[in-house]
């Protein structure tokens, strides 16, 4: 594989707790919903559905190139 297109593994972690945070803000977002009606009510929806989706899917794709070794000096470096 070509370096170019691998991350550090320091990448890797960073991005699977960036993902946490956004999964702990979106989930933070929930009480707002409650009580909020009109615009503010989409709004913090919205928010929380983005939020909830990147902060997963970052999780899932970090967790997946570390498992495979899919970063530099990992087990698909060569």
């Amino acid at each position: 594989m070509d370096k170019k297109k691998l991350t550090t593994r320091t990448a890797h972690i960073l991005r699977i707790l960036v993902g946490g945070y956004l999964l702990y803000t979106a989930y933070t977002l929930i009480e707002p919903i409650k009580v909020s009606t009109g615009t503010e009510f989409f709004f913090f929806l919205i928010a929380t559905i983005v939020f909830s989706i990147i902060g997963v899917v970052l999780i899932a794709v970090s967790t997946l190139a570390l498992k495979n070794g899919n970063y530099i000096d990992g087990g698909k470096d060569n």
